[in-house]
């Protein structure tokens, strides 16, 4: 996932095939170690998982659609303003299973330097 790439570097120990399990599976397993990155690019915090939460809950669809309500939750700003917000960013037109882990920590700080200035009065609707 996005979020548990930022805290550990993963590496393939074995590919597990189908007839390993019972009842078999129609797809193939893949047994993953994590070692814990010491010096991650961010530190857990609820904003950046729940800003994840709403960027994955429609894969399929793209980020301006899915962080509209992220930006009302966090930031009390309506529909509209969130929409406007969100057209500022090339990422957003984007879907989301298409960004690298760099990419959604970029935007999301964009989008808090953005959302930082609106709660300063510096926000224009």
């Amino acid at each position: 996932s996005v979020f548990s790439s930022f805290f550990f570097n993963f590496k393939i120990l074995k590919e597990i095939p189908p007839e390993a399990f019972y009842p078999k599976p129609k797809v193939s397993s893949t047994l993953l170690i994590g070692k814990r990155i010491l010096s991650p690019l961010i530190s857990p915090n609820r904003e950046f998982s729940d800003f994840l939460i709403h960027a994955f809950c429609r894969k399929h669809r793209k980020l301006e659609n899915n962080l509209i309500r992220y930006l009302m939750k966090w930031y009390s700003v309506s529909k509209h303003d969130a929409n406007l917000v969100l057209s500022e960013f090339k990422y957003t037109k984007q879907r989301p299973i298409n960004l690298t882990p760099e990419e959604f920590l970029d935007l999301f700080n964009q989008i808090n330097l953005i959302m930082e200035g609106k709660n300063k009065g510096n926000f224009i609707s």
